[in-house]
C-alpha cells in the first residue's frame, strides 16, 4: 500500500508547497474518473526527477498532464496517484531562426509557441487539436496531427531531439539540436505516441518552416456523398499541392456550419487548405473551382480569414464539439487507405439507415484518416 501521507510530504519537500494543489481541487484532474491524491506543478527538470525516482520507490502511479486535452485518449489507468502537471515547464530555450530549429520546454503552449516563431515570419508545421490549450510535450506524446499532416507530415518529420525523465528518475536524450543528426539510433520515434509510458518528455527540439505567403481556404458543398468523394480524389491525386483535403458527410457539415454560425445548403461538404506563395494559391483555387463545375448542384462558400481561420480550429477540434453537443456521442477514430474513405462513408450512411443512429463523420481525406 502506498503511504500517502508520506508521499504528500516528501514531494512538497521537492517541490514546495506552492507547487502542489490543494486537495480539495484535486477531483477537477481526475483521468477517466479516477481522482489522484496528490497533484504537482514542478518547475524544473531536476523536481521531475526527484518525484518520478521517489513514485518509483513507493510503487505510486504518474500520470504526466500537459494541458490535459487528450488524457482520455488512449488506455484507461488502473490507479492514479500522482497528476505530474508540466504547466509551468513552459519556456523556449533556444530559437535560432538562421537554423530553422527552436528548442522548448514540454508544457510549451502550441499557439503560445507558433506565435513566437511567427515574429520570425517561422513556424512548427503542427496543428494538433486544441491550439490553444494543448503543449508540445503531449502532442509529442500522443502523435497528434491535425488536417495538414497531408501537406507537412507528422510530429515524427520534425522531432529532431528529447530530454525525457524515466521512472526511476534517470534522464537521457535522444537525436540533437540539428536538422542533419544521423548518428546512432533515431531514438526519438521511440517516444512519438508512447503516452507517457516510457517517461516523461520535459524538453524537445523541432524543425522549423518558413510561413506560408498565403493560407487560403476552398469550401465547397455537394448534393450527393459520391460527388463530394469524385472531387475530393480528384484533388488529391492532382498536380496539385493542398494542405489538408477535409471530406465531412451531411451531418458533420451541418455540426460544422452551425459552430461557425453559417448557414448553407444540407449536404456533403470538402474544405481544401492551400498553403503557397499567392500566385499558386489563387492559381489551385482556379483548379478546384474548375473540378467542381464538373459536378451538379455544387456550391462553392467564400469566408472571410477570420471566419477561415474558425473554420480550422472547429475541424480540429471536431470531437470536442461532437461530445459537447452529444453527451453520449461514441467517437471513434478509424484508419482507412485514402481510396476506401468513400466506402466506409457510405457504409457509414447505410449503418445509420438502418440502425436510427445519427454518424457524423468527418475525414482527413489524404490520409484515411475519419473521424
Amino acid at each position: 500500500m502506498v503511504d500517502y501521507a508520506k508521499l504528500v510530504q516528501e514531494i512538497e519537500r521537492i517541490a514546495g508547497s506552492s507547487a502542489l494543489l490543494p486537495p480539495e481541487m484535486c477531483p477537477s484532474y481526475a483521468v477517466e474518473g479516477k481522482v489522484p491524491q496528490v497533484v504537482v506543478f514542478p518547475e524544473t527538470v531536476e523536481q521531475i526527477a526527484e518525484i518520478l525516482s521517489l513514485a518509483n520507490r513507493e510503487g505510486a502511479t504518474v500520470i504526466p498532464r500537459g494541458g490535459g486535452t487528450k488524457l482520455h485518449w488512449g488506455g484507461i489507468p488502473r490507479q492514479v496517484d500522482i497528476v505530474l502537471g508540466l504547466e509551468r515547464m513552459n519556456q523556449i530555450l533556444e530559437h535560432e531562426p538562421a537554423d530553422l530549429t527552436v528548442t522548448m520546454q514540454a508544457g510549451t503552449r502550441i499557439q503560445a509557441l507558433q506565435d513566437r516563431l511567427g515574429e520570425k515570419g517561422q513556424f512548427v508545421p503542427l496543428d494538433p487539436p486544441f491550439p490553444q490549450e494543448a503543449t508540445i510535450g503531449g502532442t509529442i506524446a500522443t502523435n497528434a496531427s491535425g488536417p495538414k499532416r497531408l501537406l507537412y507530415g507528422t510530429v515524427r518529420d520534425f522531432l529532431l531531439g528529447v530530454k525525457v525523465v524515466h521512472a526511476d528518475g534517470r534522464i537521457s536524450r535522444a537525436g540533437g539540436k540539428v536538422v542533419k543528426n544521423v548518428a546512432g539510433y533515431d531514438l526519438n520515434k521511440l517516444y512519438v505516441g508512447s503516452y507517457g509510458t516510457l517517461g516523461v518528455l520535459v524538453e524537445m527540439t523541432l524543425k522549423l518552416l518558413p510561413r506560408p505567403e498565403t493560407e487560403r481556404l476552398f469550401f465547397a458543398t455537394f448534393p450527393d456523398l459520391a460527388s463530394a468523394v469524385r472531387v475530393a480524389s480528384q484533388i488529391f491525386q492532382s498536380e496539385l499541392r493542398p494542405s489538408a483535403i477535409e471530406l465531412l458527410n451531411s451531418r458533420a457539415g451541418a455540426l460544422l456550419c452551425q459552430e461557425l454560425g453559417i448557414s448553407i445548403t444540407s449536404g456533403p461538404l470538402i474544405l481544401v487548405g492551400i498553403d503557397d506563395v499567392a500566385l499558386a494559391a489563387e492559381r489551385q483555387y482556379t483548379q478546384m473551382q474548375r473540378y467542381c463545375m464538373a459536378e451538379d448542384s455544387v456550391e462553392i462558400i467564400s469566408l472571410s480569414e477570420e471566419k477561415q481561420r474558425r473554420l480550422w480550429n472547429i475541424v480540429r477540434s471536431f470531437s470536442r464539439i461532437v461530445r459537447e453537443r452529444e453527451a453520449e456521442a461514441l467517437i471513434c477514430r478509424i484508419n482507412v487507405v485514402p481510396s476506401r474513405v468513400g466506402d466506409l462513408f457510405q457504409k457509414a450512411e447505410e449503418l445509420e439507415g438502418s440502425t436510427g443512429l445519427p454518424v457524423a463523420l468527418l475525414a482527413h481525406f489524404g490520409n484515411g484518416v475519419v473521424f
